[in-house]
């Protein structure tokens, strides 16, 4: 990734590692989030295990050890007068050391051969467990706990608009390497190695090309050789968090069909930023997008795919398109799809309104037709 003064400049300013004071600040304003919801649910512990609540509980801690499990390692055990990292005996001393350092934890180790971190802190727990995913023993409120994520503190949401501006940078950079003859699993390996090299993994990564892109809607890399088009979609996450971002190539000027798909897309997403402000509700920005599609000749294209909703430490949420509002600190990832296209951004609705942080630096952006024509969004490139 070419150096870039915006993304220097944002990356200078967050915290080298998880044992700066401002990161075991945040990490205690969330304990005390979780107790005071401890305590109006009259329960005697919580335990933490996936990895998107321990990212967020430790402000950035990361517990994984396999890449496809969304269990980490450790379970954090918040009580209302103590807390505690259950984990094995060869995870926890680097846990307590690099993910939760300065935090106040109890470590209890457990082995392999014994009760698994989770069971142990259960047995642990007390009478009535909360917990943020499904464990005997223990009542499965992840949704609650989810939505206590947001808003986002100030380095919360720096971390975010760095990630966004990384993943950006990093596709431009993509887009100016691959070539025709690539298969789509040598487009995705050379994403990720490119995202890697920025200490960026991906939860996400969909890559397909020509037919097989126009087609799917969820296209995972395979075999076929890249002759005109691509669509790249990532799902970056550093710190816990997410900035999931979609990307259209053409080596050639696209026939008329997949670009009139790209402006249906791009105008249906125009709706739904524009309809992204504080205090409206979830709802209003599925209601956009509804609006946007009719208005676009295509009254069900909407039932296509969901929209997104809130991203930050969950990839996005989209089980919370009801009447919840969106406030201020929230990042958003709204998205419509056409067929062979997909247009997605990282969004902070923020003090000072909306920010869209994943545009890059050289991308061709352009305002799309919509009921809010001053959002610029990424165009499809021509190479």
């Amino acid at each position: 990734m070419a150096a870039d003064l915006t993304c220097q400049t944002l990356l200078a300013g967050l915290p080298a590692d998880q044992a700066d004071e401002r990161v075991i600040r945040l990490a205690r304003q969330h304990v005390e989030t979780l107790r005071t919801w401890l305590r109006e649910e009259k329960a005697d512990a919580v335990v933490i295990s996936s990895r998107e609540n321990f990212a967020w509980l430790s402000a950035g801690g990361d517990s994984h050890v396999v890449e496809t499990s969304m269990l980490g390692t450790g379970s954090l055990m918040i009580t209302p007068d103590d807390q505690y990292l259950f984990a094995y005996v060869m995870d926890g001393p680097r846990l307590m050391e690099e993910q939760v350092p300065g935090q106040g934890y109890r470590l209890v180790t457990t082995r392999w051969f014994e009760d698994d971190p989770s069971t142990l802190a259960v047995k642990r727990g007390g009478k009535r467990i909360l917990a943020d995913m499904p464990l005997e023993g223990a009542v499965n409120r992840s949704a609650e706990i989810g939505r206590l994520h947001d808003p986002l503190d100030e380095l919360e949401l720096n971390r975010l608009r760095w990630l966004g501006r990384a993943t950006g940078l990093v596709l431009e950079e993509l887009a100016g390497q691959v070539q025709p003859g690539m298969t789509e699993w040598q487009i995705a390996g050379l994403c990720r190695d490119l995202f890697h090299a920025q200490h960026i993994t991906l939860d996400v990564l969909l890559a397909g090309v020509d037919e097989r892109a126009r087609r799917l809607k969820h296209f995972i890399p395979g075999d076929k050789k890249l002759e005109r088009y691509f669509l790249i979609n990532p799902s970056a996450r550093r710190w816990g968090l997410h900035a999931n971002v979609s990307r259209c190539v053409h080596f050639e000027p696209p026939d008329a069909l997949l670009r009139q798909a790209y402006l249906e897309a791009a105008g249906v997403v125009t709706e739904m930023l524009g309809a992204c402000c504080e205090g409206a509700r979830h709802a209003d920005i599925l209601e956009a997008m509804k609006i946007g599609f009719v208005r676009r000749g295509q009254p069900e294209g909407w039932m296509e795919h969901f929209p997104g909703g809130v991203t930050g430490y969950l990839l996005a949420d989209c089980r919370c398109l009801g009447s919840q509002q969106l406030v201020r600190g929230q990042p958003y990832d709204w998205f419509a799809t056409r067929p062979g296209v997909m247009v997605e951004e990282l969004s902070l609705l923020t003090a000072h309104g909306l920010e869209i942080s994943s545009l890059g630096a050289t991308w061709p952006l352009h305002s799309f037709s919509g009921e809010y024509p001053d959002i610029l969004l990424p165009e499809m490139a021509i190479r």
